[in-house]
């Protein structure tokens, strides 16, 4: 029989005993100290980010942050932030140093199946091109997208709304393929709102998670943001 002993030191690295080291992981800082302190090190890039909450709790002004402090670290990084929301504030980014115009808002992308392949067709260019530069893409918001058969259905047709979840979860599939490839630098910042629900039967209010079940499993970080009652 063969015995494995494992140290009861920790290891030079800052990864623990079995994790790799965190150094070797780049992060891009929130613009708190406080909040990169609680993520490690800030969000991680070239993976997706959830910033989840109830409405009016920063979640559109996080992502704006994100994507200025993507700018201000990635001189000739490319930011694409699809603004379903109405949310980008020009002289918000600009007080935070960056020119808004190096904030590319793509528009006519209304529907999950425009936006995989748009976001799919920078995925296939940095694929290609190994040396290209960093890409960020914010969705603002996810709950704001609609679907091509949702567009050609009549008003009060029923529908058991499984078709946007659906294609969630192709979304999410495709997205997390290509971004799984060692070179490409691709960082995906996804917002979802929090709607309130009740249990049945009872007064208890519960907090549901919007947009779909693929925002459960594909986010690397989630930050889940609540109003202060």
């Amino acid at each position: 029989m063969t015995t494995l002993t494992l140290p009861t030191e920790q290891p030079a690295e800052d990864g623990g005993l079995f994790l790799a080291s965190q150094s070797a992981r780049p992060f891009l800082t929130t613009g708190c100290s406080l909040l990169d302190c609680q993520l490690g090190g800030g969000y991680a890039e070239d993976q997706i980010i959830l910033l989840r909450g109830d409405t009016g709790s920063g979640k559109s002004l996080l992502a704006v942050e994100a994507g200025a402090n993507f700018l201000a670290k990635y001189s000739q990084g490319k930011v694409h932030y699809l603004d379903r929301e109405d949310a980008f504030d020009e002289g918000y980014v600009e007080a935070l140093g960056i020119d808004a115009a190096r904030f590319n808002r793509p528009k006519n992308l209304s529907t999950i199946e425009a936006v995989t392949s748009f976001v799919m067709e920078i995925l296939y260019d940095l694929v290609a091109r190994p040396k290209a530069k960093p890409v960020m893409v914010i969705i603002d918001s996810w709950d704001a997208l609609t679907t091509a058969a949702e567009l050609k259905r009549n008003l009060g047709d029923k529908t058991y709304g499984m078709e946007k979840a659906k294609l969630g979860q192709e979304f999410g599939r495709r997205v997390s393929a290509a971004m799984a490839l060692s070179h490409v630098q691709f960082t995906l910042v996804v917002v979802s709102q929090i709607k309130l629900g009740s249990v049945p039967g009872s007064d208890v209010v519960v907090r549901k998670v919007s947009g779909g079940s693929w925002l459960k499993f594909f986010p690397t970080q989630v930050l889940d943001l609540k109003t202060k009652t």
